[in-house]
Formats: structure tokens, sequence, C-alpha cells
């Protein structure tokens, strides 16, 4: 990943946060603010009194991430497949990085859980489906954007898995 390391400290709790957690946050590249005219990714969410959201995502640094700074890291695949763990993604960052980060999993068998907060386009997902995504997330505005399908209760939600599970994903929480 990517962060600037802005005046008011922003940048620091979800880097604690994941730390804690006992993510490898060691090639999170963390850049000066004099380093880059860009500023931190932030995502706004806005929530009506029907509890409706709407996420509006500035990239910033984070739209500079690509496969070479996955390739940086790339030995940490190794240590994810011995350990069993998995590849947790976003759509949070370029398409082909993510496209690429699922790739590097599914050659060596890592299972991959993605969120895809962030899509743009219904077909946005198709490479990282046809590979075989072992967990995809989306919320009800995302399984819409995906399927065509408005979810709205249990049985439209269960259309639109139904529908994406056809499309490759092994499994589906909406």
């Amino acid at each position: 990943g990517r962060k600037v390391e802005e005046d008011f400290g922003l940048y620091k709790p979800p880097l604690d946060a994941l730390r804690r957690a006992g993510v490898n946050i060691d090639f999170v590249k963390l850049l000066k603010s004099t380093e880059t005219e860009k500023l931190p990714a932030v995502a706004l969410i806005s929530v009506d009194t029907e509890r409706r959201n709407q996420i509006v995502l500035l990239p910033g640094v984070s739209g500079d991430f690509f496969g070479a700074d996955i390739d940086e890291a790339a030995y940490l695949y190794d240590s994810v497949k011995t350990n069993q763990g998995y590849l947790v993604s976003t759509l949070e960052c370029p398409l082909s990085a993510m496209n690429y980060a699922v790739q590097l999993a599914t050659e060596r068998d890592i299972k991959v859980l993605l969120d895809p907060g962030g899509i743009e386009q219904p077909n946005d997902l198709d490479e990282a489906l046809r590979s075989g995504i072992f967990l995809l997330k989306p919320n009800e505005h995302e399984a819409e954007l995906l399927t065509g399908i408005k979810v709205t209760d249990m049985a439209s939600a269960e259309r639109a898995a139904v529908k994406l599970h056809s499309r490759g994903a092994m499994n589906v929480v909406i």
C-alpha cells in the first residue's frame, strides 16, 4: 500500500491497527508529504435517515499503487501460503494492481477475499472472478452494479449471490 505522512497524523491509526492485528506492513510505502503532491486516500461515507449510505472515494496516493509495488513484497505470498493465510483486497487501489495481486495469489493456491468497494463498472471484476475468488463481499449497491439485481431483501440478495457465484465467486456475502 501507500500512505503519506500528512501533518495531522491521520496515516497512523490505520497502520497501528494493522500492526496490532498482526498484519505485516513492512511494504506499505510511507511517503513524506514533501515527496509527493498527492494526498492520502480518503473515503467519505454519508448515511441518510433511512440508513442508506453513499461512498465517495478520493484515491490520492493509493492511486499510484501498482504491480511493481506488489513485486517488491512478492516473497510475502510464500509466507501466506505456508501459514494458510489469505489475500484480502478491495478495489480501493488501481484495478490492475488488484488483478495482479489476485493472479499471484491464485497461482500459489492462496484463497482470495475481495471486498469490491470502489468498483466503478459491472465488468471490473471479470478477470478476478475468472480466477476463482474464494469470498466476494459486496454491499447491496456493489451487488446491484455487478449483477443488475436491485438488492432490497434476502430473496433479491440470494438471486444476486447466485449470479455472482455463476460468474466465478466461490462464496458470496452481501
